[in-house]
């Protein structure tokens, strides 16, 4: 059999040729050696030669900070800067765009998903005390919401703002084993969880399940609108604000991010399988894919209609992700110990805080 003509295709801004050259999407490769060249066959759609990766065509991955225990809450300012976590230090860090790092707070406790809402507030989820907070621009501090029908809340997780309306959704699971604990000769209701420092807190249970819940955009109510997923973790949403996408982290060994369609009051329906995938944070682009902080290792990307059409790899696992930057072109991913910045082709989808700013 003759060797195929070496025919190129373009995968995640890399040039592969040759053999190499692999189906993408619904898109299958033959090689045909009678006439020495490939057939790119595609189903219900024009073929293309040529395959367009999310990421800038130079497909660069850039390490911009590290050194970090466990990075979480990635966000972006209305200019762009980044700001995330490090659950195990207590520290909320800033990466400006001219490339320096602060610390912005180092006084608050397991911090985790962070948004910015269309005043510039940073709206935060804190595991202890149990609550939202949220810090003005000028560093004031404020309790959004720290219970719901007079129970304490599990561990806030993630959180995502609507763009228009300004009412947030955010997750709130179980992480850790629950049992008890003798202090000061006391037995205590205590959450064991071996990742944080002192290895645990005090814990009693005031809640029946793990739910997603809503804050109205007054930020005067709190109801459960998920009360079926067995451990909510990532959630974002659409731009226009119609869609929601919640990762179930509790499934086993294979997670589900699911969709729903978003209603009046922050109600949610038409839940629906949208990928297979066990994934913590996620974020959103200008087109409506969705990216997940996947655990197998890469961020598998998704489009709409819940076909996976590219993925980005990075040198360790991804933990959670937004975009940022001066134009919000670049996809800041956060992993255990490290930050990167990956150039895209694509920008972040509007979110509530640059609304804000177009105002």
């Amino acid at each position: 059999m003759n060797e195929a003509k070496k025919c190129p295709l373009r995968l995640q801004g890399r040039l592969i040729t040759g053999p190499q050259a692999w189906s993408v999407g619904r898109t299958v490769t033959q090689w045909v050696s009678k006439v020495g060249a490939v057939l790119v066959l595609t189903l219900g759609v024009a073929a293309h030669a040529e395959y367009l990766s999310v990421q800038a065509p130079e497909g660069r991955v850039d390490r911009i900070a590290t050194g970090f225990k466990w990075t979480e809450g990635l966000a972006a300012d209305a200019d762009g800067n980044l700001f995330f976590v490090d659950i195990p230090n207590a520290n909320i860090h800033k990466w400006s765009l001219d490339g320096k790092l602060t610390t912005l707070r180092s006084d608050l406790q397991l911090t985790n998903g962070m948004f910015f809402d269309r005043a510039g507030n940073l709206i935060v989820c804190q595991d202890n005390p149990r609550r939202l907070i949220s810090i003005s621009p000028a560093g004031k501090i404020t309790t959004v919401v720290d219970s719901h029908r007079g129970g304490k809340f599990n561990q806030p997780n993630d959180l995502w703002i609507e763009p228009q309306a300004g009412g947030i959704f955010f997750t709130d699971p179980l992480y850790g084993q629950l049992g008890t604990k003798e202090i000061d000769g006391r037995t205590v209701g205590y959450l064991a969880q071996p990742n944080i420092p002192g290895g645990g807190m005090v814990f009693e249970k005031e809640q029946p399940g793990e739910y997603v819940y809503y804050v109205s955009p007054d930020r005067t109510q709190v109801k459960a609108v998920a009360t079926d997923l067995k451990r909510p973790n990532g959630i974002v949403g659409s731009a226009d604000g119609k869609t929601l996408y919640v990762a179930d982290a509790g499934t086993g060994g294979v997670g589900i991010v699911y969709s729903y369609a978003i209603g009046k009051d922050g109600t949610l329906t038409d839940k629906a399988v949208f990928a297979v995938d066990k994934a913590d944070g996620m974020t959103i682009d200008e087109e409506g894919n969705v990216y997940l902080a996947s655990a197998t290792g890469v961020v598998p990307v998704y489009n709409s209609s819940g076909r996976r059409i590219d993925e980005i790899r990075l040198p360790e696992r991804p933990i959670n992700m937004t975009f940022g930057g001066k134009d919000r072109r670049t996809l800041f991913v956060g992993t255990q110990n490290s930050v990167f910045a990956v150039p895209m082709r694509l920008r972040g989808a509007k979110e509530a805080v640059t609304l804000g700013k177009d105002r």
